[in-house]
């Protein structure tokens, strides 16, 4: 690895630290420049904006995620399937540093550019290797669909499913998050098997128990 990416790498461990932490917003540029015993030119070199590093530990994430995803696969469609879509999804445990300050920038104006970093690197890491399983289950008779442009809304569904359960759940006390956050999961199953054809119940998008775990654990109220 060249000096310049290293350098650039100990910047993103630094602040996904003190991001996941402290939150994004309690933590400033000075905080990863003390924490680095760095320079303003040097940030500056690799990063334009403290923005520019939460969208780029995003991106990485998704491919630390597909990495593990690959390490545990079993070549067994069904499984494999199962696994694809809580590595592809946004739902998992291991993600709630991740989640917490999503959630947290949902309502000001970088949010959305978030989440589109956020779908583009899933999109980018996941979806030809969603379109392969998928199409493995179809010839097994285990899934109906008419086409590609059927499983890319399928796959982009299930990205903006688990932003929308973040979303709608940020204001919530505990409990009534945790209830909405289930309500909305089974949606997004449902949608999710019908457009696919696949039997009820196989498309475990997370786990309820899982869902309420994470849902609790970001709740302030």
């Amino acid at each position: 690895m060249r000096k310049g990416e290293k350098r650039r790498q100990e910047i993103l461990d630094v602040a996904e630290n003190l991001f996941f932490t402290h939150g994004y917003e309690e933590t400033t540029v000075q905080d990863i420049l003390d924490a680095l015993n760095g320079s303003k030119g040097s940030f500056y070199h690799h990063f334009g904006t403290k923005f520019d590093l939460m969208r780029d530990i995003a991106s990485r994430h998704a491919v630390i995620s597909r990495c593990q995803y690959f390490l545990n696969k079993s070549r067994n469609p069904p499984e494999d399937f199962q696994l694809l879509l809580r590595h592809a999804g946004l739902l998992r445990k291991e993600e709630t540093g991740l989640l917490r300050n999503l959630r947290s920038l949902i309502v000001r104006q970088e949010g959305p550019v978030l989440l589109d970093a956020m779908k583009k690197a899933a999109a980018r890491e996941f979806y030809p290797e969603f379109s392969e399983v998928m199409n493995e289950l179809k010839k097994l008779d285990l899934a109906s669909f008419p086409g590609e442009h059927a499983l890319r809304v399928s796959f982009y569904s299930l990205i903006g499913g688990c932003a929308l359960i973040l979303e709608e759940t940020a204001a919530l006390r505990k409990d009534e998050a945790v209830a909405r956050g289930i309500l909305l999961l089974r949606a997004m199953r449902a949608q999710m098997e019908a457009t696919l054809g696949l039997r009820a119940g196989s498309a475990v998008i997370a786990e309820t128990d899982d869902l309420a775990e994470i849902l609790s654990s970001l709740s302030t109220r």
